[in-house]
């Protein structure tokens, strides 16, 4: 894969993240259309029944398309279904390269990438497992993936307890956790196509399942599992859109099934659709499986399950849990803090753990559940308050970026690097050395100020975009890269590529005044990443050479001629320089910026 078609991938994966799931039950895909290394023509699926992501790129490419290289992140149809296959109109169009993010393991739309290479187009990909390009398209794709592979949505279980485990609130408050916990589950629901509870939860709570108080595009539907048919005519799930699954009544009681034929068609009346699945084994409750199984037949291909202790627990024996997410009041509870310390029975992999205000949360992943793309981050260390080594643990996401009165609020959607992370870390963002300042549960918030901004690469970030994340060094650990402290010294900016067999040499312009710091053989952090200067000349333009492994896990891979990239000198000679010269400041001080919290 070439290196504008990997940064076409990761732009691919962000279109298509701003659909979901808004697409559904279609999966939400990215497609870019390059001509040249440049891109002409890019698109996303639409909502049913609209044009997939290929077609969208194709008319916004017109006749640019035709000897163009097709980057989508999913392979693309083969089959004729709402719409016309995919693969014929990238050969009507004469697209000649298609470069594919993902395999597409439907039955009936697979294919696709046979049928181009028959008709002679050139097909690339996917990137092989475990590497991060595939990993994002595979996250990005979960609910979709899951649906087919399994046969019903991605489920992600969220429990509220205590640090002992109880699910209770204290006495005379309505919930266990804090209002920085409760919005990180409002921005989750606005991301999935049903939030589900059982009818318990619904007597006691009247709950609205709903978003509220975050921004959204994007309103998901109740799901209520109530076998009995208990829930409330009066409540306020019992609306349009909500879906109620409920089992087929006992053929011998002819006054119940009258009686459950008048309610469901009560139901109905108010808009909300009522499916029908067979009881469980031992007759109580509805058959979870069926019913998930009917939920993926009515188009939903991800759940956020917010019930209480009995249908939570059912899920889990069932082995229907996709993710689990336990939010901890870590200051309630008299016993130990087992809720932050024991792992769920079962093949689990702890995700991501951090704060929100108060509550910590800590994230579990199913082994044995497609898809398994993202490898289980490493235990928390004491780390030191603002040292890195250059070595990029994972790429990130930009997913907010608020830029007022000069400053700015970044936030970084992400996963690993939240590990332990607690609020006033340090954790480097494209080699700029940032202080966590919020927790809400699926990255992290950094505040820019003006300095940060006008001394770095970070006011380039756009929505979507990835960044190279690495947390600060552990104490005890070895040093992989080399010293880094995430003060960047300049910005330099891409001037050319040169891609040779095994690597990937990359020339970059920087400031005349680090010159004096760019030896042969010596070491550089570029946008955060640990690297080799192989050779430069006397006005700061200097060559770096990259190998496969890290185009693929940090941004370089999908950097291009133009783009500006962070630039941090070895911070050794910058100390040398000032003890020769008697303690006098360096002559680069003048033009860099310092400070945990920028450059």
């Amino acid at each position: 894969m070439r290196t504008a078609e990997r940064a076409a991938l990761a732009r691919a994966v962000a279109l298509a993240t701003r659909t979901h799931p808004r697409v559904s039950p279609n999966p939400a895909v990215g497609c870019v259309l390059l001509r040249g290394g440049r891109i002409v023509g890019e698109g996303v699926t639409e909502p049913p029944p609209g044009r997939h992501a290929e077609v969208v790129a194709l008319a916004a490419a017109g006749d640019a398309a035709r000897g163009a290289t097709a980057v989508v992140t999913l392979e693309p149809c083969a089959h004729h279904g709402r719409t016309p296959p995919c693969t014929t109109a990238l050969l009507a169009a004469g697209v000649a390269r298609v470069v594919i993010g993902h395999p597409d393991p439907h039955a009936v739309a697979a294919g696709g990438a046979a049928a181009l290479t028959a008709a002679g187009v050139e097909v690339v990909g996917p990137p092989a497992p475990g590497t991060a390009l595939r990993g994002a398209v595979a996250a990005q794709l979960e609910g979709f993936l899951t649906a087919v592979v399994a046969g019903r949505p991605h489920v992600t279980l969220k429990v509220a307890v205590t640090a002992d485990g109880s699910v209770s609130p204290p006495p005379g408050q309505r919930w266990v956790t804090g209002p920085v916990a409760r919005r990180a589950v409002h921005r989750w629901r606005s991301e999935v196509d049903g939030v589900l509870v059982g009818s318990g939860t619904v007597m006691a709570d009247d709950p609205r399942l709903d978003v509220r108080d975050v921004d959204h595009e994007h309103q998901p539907a109740a799901v209520v599992l109530d076998a009995r048919l208990q829930t409330p005519l009066q409540a306020r799930v019992v609306r349009p859109g909500t879906v109620l699954v409920t089992v087929e009544p006992r053929r011998h009681d002819a006054a119940e099934q009258e009686q459950r034929g008048q309610r469901v068609d009560r139901l109905r009346d108010a808009g909300v659709h009522v499916l029908v699945v067979p009881a469980g084994d031992d007759g109580r409750g509805v058959a979870l499986p069926a019913a998930l199984a009917a939920l993926a037949e009515a188009g939903m291909v991800s759940l956020l399950a917010e019930p209480g202790p009995t249908l939570s627990g059912a899920l889990l024996r069932a082995g229907l849990v996709d993710r689990l997410v336990r939010h901890v009041a870590v200051h309630l509870g008299d016993t130990a803090p087992s809720a932050l310390t024991t792992p769920p029975p079962g093949a689990w992999s702890l995700e991501r753990s951090g704060g929100a205000g108060a509550d910590a949360i800590v994230q579990y992943r199913a082994l044995d559940h497609h898809p398994s793309t993202i490898p289980a981050p490493p235990p928390r260390h004491v780390r030191s308050p603002g040292m890195f080594t250059g070595i990029v643990e994972e790429l990130g996401q930009v997913a907010d970026i608020e830029v007022q009165d000069g400053h700015a609020r970044l936030h970084i959607r992400c996963g690993h690097v939240l590990d332990g992370a607690v609020i006033g870390d340090s954790i480097s963002v494209d080699g700029t050395c940032l202080t966590v300042t919020t927790l809400p549960g699926e990255g992290f918030t950094a505040d820019l100020m003006a300095e940060t901004l006008r001394a770095t690469a970070l006011g380039d970030l756009e929505v979507g975009r990835p960044v190279n994340l690495e947390r600060a060094m552990r104490a005890d650990a070895r040093l992989g890269g080399h010293l880094v402290q995430g003060h960047v010294d300049g910005v330099g900016t891409i001037t050319a590529r040169q891609e040779l067999p095994g690597t990937v040499f990359v020339t970059i312009d920087a400031p005349a005044s680090l010159a004096r710091y760019l030896v042969p053989k010596g070491s550089i952090s570029v946008s955060g990443v640990s690297l080799t200067v192989v050779d430069r000349n006397d006005d700061g333009r200097f060559r770096i050479g990259l190998i496969p492994h890290t185009l693929d896990v940090t941004t370089l891979g999908v950097l291009g001629v133009g783009d500006r990239v962070n630039l941090e000198v070895d911070v050794i000679a910058k100390y040398v320089e000032q003890l020769l010269a008697g303690g006098a400041p360096s002559p680069y001080v003048a033009d860099t910026a310092t400070g945990r919290e920028g450059a």
